[in-house]
């Protein structure tokens, strides 16, 4: 796409140098555009960056709220089978079910952290994403108004 637009400005400048002389405010013009054209580039591409991200962020949250779901009946089948355990320490069957309950439950505590921390880091990420385009648009905002300044011919 670059390469495209410097063609196009490069025949542009050619085409106006065969026809007449090219003054210095024009290619400065030009190169102010050109500028203007690689920011807006990349704010849209942060956009849709943030977008995607915002995406993700509602698809993790759907299956957190799975997860915490899971997670909570796992941790009170292994509150009862400890209940179980206690009231009859003698049976080894029960201490298994118990352990495995306890299992299952550490496991899906840990796929409710994952889920989390992914949440955490896409909001970190369409954070430093929304800093860059305040950064962009105002740099933008500069150029359009050096061009605003630049005398026409």
């Amino acid at each position: 796409m670059r390469i495209l637009i410097i063609t196009f400005i490069c025949s542009i400048l050619m085409s106006f140098s065969y026809a007449q002389g090219v003054s210095k405010d024009s290619i400065e013009t030009l190169k102010l555009r050109e500028k203007i054209l690689s920011l807006s580039e990349k704010i849209n591409a942060n956009n849709q960056d943030i977008a995607d991200d915002e995406n993700d962020i509602v698809s993790y949250q759907e299956k957190l709220e799975n997860y915490l779901k899971d997670s909570k009946s796992k941790a009170n089948k292994a509150a009862e089978a400890s209940e179980n355990v206690r009231k009859n320490s003698r049976d080894e069957k029960l201490a298994k079910k118990a352990k495995r309950a306890y299992s299952d439950a550490n496991s899906a505590s840990k796929d409710v952290a994952k889920y989390q921390s992914r949440i955490a880091s896409k909001q970190k990420h369409i954070s430093k994403l929304k800093r860059k385009n305040e950064k962009y648009n105002s740099e933008l905002n500069e150029l359009e108004t050096k061009i605003k300044f630049v005398p026409a011919n």
